[in-house]
């Protein structure tokens, strides 16, 4: 009776073993199935993704879109062919009722022996079968299993397939990444910048200029500013154009606090200029560059009284100072080396009274009549307005003789 319980034991631990290997085997071959559909879901499309921007450079949009349906496809295959295989557990009396259901002509011997074999090693009472028959049935699945060797039994064709099928995939990956790591590394910053592009086309950058249009003299510094409210990326570039020639230049800058500025240190010619961020423009700004007026030619037209009976007498050139008769008029003339502007140029009086100036363009003249001595002080402002003061406004001292 020991004899027959040992034997049974041993046939019953290598039947056990020998379901169990099958059952480890196929796991193994569902987890490499599982991972080669992984593979061909999700970094095969991502190298196809890959390959498609090298060789056409895919608007950002599509490349962005693109590469987060590769991305996704991969994680569904992943919780869908490969989490549940590496998941599953092993059972013999399942695996025996597989190896049953493939070869077709076991007739329930597997699991029978199986059932026979661990209710009577564990039964603590009297048995309802006999031991010499449970441990005949035990041997004889065992010797059927080790003879039908369940491992053929499977078709791993298609596992087969995948795996090479995915194995080619890597293998393509890797010699791209060793032969052309620069353009590995081109996709994942055009990706970064697809992905910045998405966020600035849902969530618009704000980008407010200073100083706007702007008129300033001739050689003086300007200083371009910039505020990209909502800015993701680190640079942003400024366009100067020379409206008169039509050169243009590119300046890149760095952003700091979604700010950035730039000085010309000496506007010598009226520009343009706008800000770049990304595909998004600012309002174009002009920055005129003029010239504070000079008098390059002046003539005084005096006029005398009709009782003095002299013609009138013109003086060409600067003078300080014009002595006349009361009752002399006299009409100042004089052209200057800018347009003038109209309501800023003016004749101030020594008594603080202001003349205004008939202004055409370039040229200006003013009329007074001699009564009194006086002092008068030509101010002129060019075409663009406050800034453009003189530099030396003219003085004109007016002497009466009796």
């Amino acid at each position: 009776g020991n004899m027959v319980g040992m034997n049974q034991s041993e046939d019953l631990r290598a039947l056990e073993s020998a379901v169990t290997a099958f059952g480890r085997f196929r796991k193994r071959w569902a987890v490499l199935e599982g991972l080669g559909r992984f593979v061909l879901a999700g970094p095969a499309l991502l190298l196809l993704w890959f390959l498609l921007d090298w060789a056409f450079g895919l608007p950002a949009w599509p490349l962005f879109v693109l590469f987060v349906l590769a991305s996704l496809a991969g994680l569904a295959a992943l919780a869908w062919w490969l989490v549940p295989p590496l998941c599953r557990r092993i059972h013999p009396a399942r695996e025996a009722l597989l190896i049953e259901s493939l070869h077709g002509k076991l007739d329930n011997l597997l699991i029978g022996a199986l059932q026979l074999g661990r209710d009577a090693a564990s039964a603590a009472g009297p048995l309802h079968h006999s031991p010499i028959l449970v441990q005949a049935l035990v041997a004889h699945a065992r010797e059927e299993v080790e003879r039908i060797q369940p491992a053929r039994l499977l078709d791993l064709r298609r596992a087969r397939r995948l795996v090479m099928a995915a194995a080619a995939v890597v293998v393509t990956a890797a010699v791209l990444g060793l032969a052309v790591p620069q353009a590995v590394q081109a996709r994942a910053a055009r990706l970064h910048d697809a992905w910045l592009a998405v966020l600035d086309t849902l969530f618009p950058v704000t980008l407010t200029v200073e100083p706007g249009d702007l008129a300033v003299v001739r050689g003086a510094p300007v200083t371009l500013k910039v505020k990209a409210r909502g800015a993701r990326r680190p640079g942003i570039e400024l366009i100067l154009k020379n409206t008169e020639g039509g050169k243009e230049k590119r300046v890149p800058l760095t952003l700091q606090a979604s700010a950035a500025a730039y000085t010309v240190d000496k506007a010598e010619q009226t520009f343009s200029y706008t800000f770049v961020y990304a595909n998004q423009r600012s309002k174009t700004a002009k920055i005129l560059v003029g010239d504070r007026p000079e008098i390059t030619a002046i003539s005084y037209e005096l006029v005398y009284p009709a009782y003095v009976g002299q013609p009138p007498r013109t003086l060409n050139g600067r003078v300080p100072k014009i002595q006349a008769l009361a009752g002399t008029s006299i009409m100042v003339s004089f052209a200057s080396t800018t347009e003038l502007h109209p309501d800023l140029s003016f004749v101030e009086w020594a008594e603080g009274d202001k003349q205004a100036i008939t202004v055409n363009g370039r040229f200006g003249h003013f009329s007074f009549a001699v009564d009194r001595p006086n002092r008068a002080v030509l101010r002129l402002t060019g075409q663009y307005g406050r800034g453009f003061e003189m530099a030396d406004p003219l003085s004109l001292e007016v002497a009466v003789d009796r």
